[in-house]
């Protein structure tokens, strides 16, 4: 069984996000105490949703920088389901019905929550809750694009479910959150 004492953690930054380092004794198998350290992102949580159109089998996608992407593999754009922190008195649902009218302009219906979970446990504090959700034509409602005063500059992308689906298969989708969705609106039409 697992053993552990003396954890301490010492705050290195608050901006943006907290980011802690983390000192901690672990007992071995062999009985021998170690110390291990760690640093650890007291991220938000989060939702994000895959909006799908059953009647014209299409999906939305928001299209926008990402620093970190870009610092990584340079790659200016990542193609990824509507997303946005949990606000403080906010349920995972709302957020998800609010972001769709920042990021895509739509009013989503039949929210469906298919999955929660940590996103990176080994670093982040994180939980994310993942939806597929109902859209139609005329639930265009807002202008979408995301929030200007939180630097956000979105291209909303619409394309069919099957091209979704072979950008994906393709490994052409590079989000996680995303790719999982896809996989399982494609599960859920039978695709």
């Amino acid at each position: 069984m697992l053993k552990i004492r003396n954890l301490k953690e010492t705050v290195l930054s608050d901006h943006w996000t907290k980011l802690t380092a983390v000192s901690y004794e672990q007992q071995d198998a062999d009985g021998e105490w170690k110390t291990v350290k760690r640093e650890t992102y007291h991220n938000r949580n989060g939702a994000a949703v895959l909006p799908y159109d059953e009647d014209r089998k299409t999906v939305l996608f928001v299209k926008q920088f990402r620093a970190p992407t870009y610092l990584a593999t340079g790659s200016m754009y990542v193609l990824e389901a509507c997303a946005g922190h949990i606000e403080k008195g906010e349920s995972a649902d709302d957020t998800m019905l609010r972001e769709a009218k920042e990021e895509l302009g739509y009013q989503l219906h039949n929210l469906e929550l298919v999955f929660k979970g940590f996103t990176t446990p080994g670093f982040s504090t994180e939980q994310l809750w993942l939806y597929l959700a109902n859209y139609r034509p005329q639930d265009h409602r807002f202008a979408g694009g995301g929030l200007a005063k939180e630097g956000e500059n979105i291209e909303i992308v619409e394309m069919p479910v099957e091209e979704a689906i072979k950008l994906n298969d393709k490994q052409q989708i590079n989000d996680m959150k995303t790719a999982l969705l896809v996989n399982e609106l494609r599960h859920r039409l039978k695709l």
